[in-house]
């Protein structure tokens, strides 16, 4: 599978010039519709087929501020994963202790339906 690599940079009007390195420029209304309109052009190359497009927006000084964004709530979401399987291992050693569903909802936090959930 070859890799495609396209920078995508505002236009003059509305929409985004995607430079397709050594093969041209499509255009898009949108970045989500920017894939579409490579494809396209490399179907006018005849470059069409197994290809994976990835695509660079230009966005300045936020580019940064993006990533930073972007690894942190990669990292949030996998600390809510972790949380999550804490929750539902505490939920059921509680049980297994021997403590009711309206206890262990209780010492959690959270609704009886909840530890019923975690629980089950």
């Amino acid at each position: 599978m070859r890799i495609i690599t396209a920078d995508a940079r505002r236009g003059d009007k509305t929409g985004w010039d995607v430079h397709v390195h050594g093969i041209g420029v499509a255009t898009s209304r949108t970045l989500a519709g920017a894939e579409a309109a490579v494809k396209a052009l490399l179907d006018v190359a005849g470059l069409d087929g197994q290809v994976a497009i990835y695509i660079q927006p230009d966005l300045g000084p936020l580019a940064e501020r993006v990533n930073e964004v972007r690894a942190r709530t990669a990292q949030v979401q996998q600390e809510l994963i972790a949380a999550a399987r804490d929750a539902r291992e505490l939920a059921l050693q509680l049980r297994a202790d021997g403590l009711s569903v309206t206890d262990a909802a209780h010492v959690l936090g959270v609704s009886r339906a909840r530890v019923s959930q975690l629980t089950s």
